[in-house]
């Protein structure tokens, strides 16, 4: 299971009179290794905190991976 978080924005910067503060970035998700293949499936949700205006809609994200044996092991190699 993974669980996370994030800031996103740079606080000590101010753009126009305005901090640039973007959003709370709050993370969800799960692997599920099999014989063959490793699948990944992650939700993230944006908490908008900037002073330019809330976003129109939900600010929501869905992510599924499934990766194959053969590409887990090539990304797993070392380059020399």
């Amino acid at each position: 299971m993974i669980i996370g978080t994030w800031y996103r924005g740079v606080p000590f910067k101010k753009v126009n009179g305005f901090t640039n503060n973007e959003s709370v970035v709050l993370s969800l998700g799960f692997t599920k290794r099999g014989a063959k293949d490793v699948m990944n499936i992650g939700y993230s949700y944006d908490y908008t905190i900037s002073q330019l205006g809330r976003p129109v809609g939900v600010p929501t994200s869905l992510a599924w991976c499934i990766r194959g044996r053969a590409a887990i092991r090539a990304s797993h190699q070392r380059i020399n």
